[in-house]
């Protein structure tokens, strides 16, 4: 599906002014807006998921999400407990930030104002209580995880899945 500011929903107008990143100029509209790209995309797949479960009465949905809208399915997902699988291909597995160097390889629609003074995305993982699947996981920087920080990283995930007691698992491939 394309979500706000992608594939055809993208303004020419906005991407002629993308001249500091991809989704620069609409991420800033909606963060001067009080509101973010990331959570419009969360509100969007929300009603499709909403739509195929009550419509097509689909039994399950899994959201399979590249970069960000990996992120915006796993959101959802904490948020509301109708997604039974999520799979995040390139997303970052913290919101921190591990080098300056490649510090723009996600799109300003990454940004999520707070969000580690509330957690991080180990623990948006732990709240959805269903099966997290990381394919090629990096860093916020865009960067390969090195099996040390890997294993530090699945540490963390079932540590704070453990703390909310919730089923699931996070799985880095």
């Amino acid at each position: 599906m394309d979500l706000t500011g992608t594939g055809e929903m993208t303004s020419t107008e906005s991407i002629s002014m993308d001249y500091n990143g991809k989704l620069h100029t609409l991420s800033r509209a909606e963060l001067w807006l009080g509101r973010t790209i990331l959570g419009e995309w969360v509100k969007e797949l929300g009603t499709v998921t909403e739509f195929l479960q009550s419509e097509m009465k689909a039994e399950k949905v899994s959201i399979d999400g590249t970069r960000e809208a990996g992120l915006a399915g796993l959101f959802l997902a904490a948020l509301d407990g109708n997604i039974d699988r999520i799979i995040l291909r390139e997303a970052p597995v913290t919101y921190l930030f591990d080098s300056r160097e490649n510090i723009n390889f996600y799109s300003m629609a990454i940004h999520l104002p707070g969000f580690l003074r509330w957690g991080d995305v180990s623990l948006a993982a732990a709240l959805s209580g269903k099966d997290v699947t990381f394919t090629d996981p990096l860093t916020m920087s865009g960067n390969k995880l090195n099996d040390l920080r890997l294993k530090a990283h699945q540490d963390e995930y079932n540590k704070i899945r453990g703390l909310c007691r919730t089923k699931g698992r996070t799985i880095f491939n």
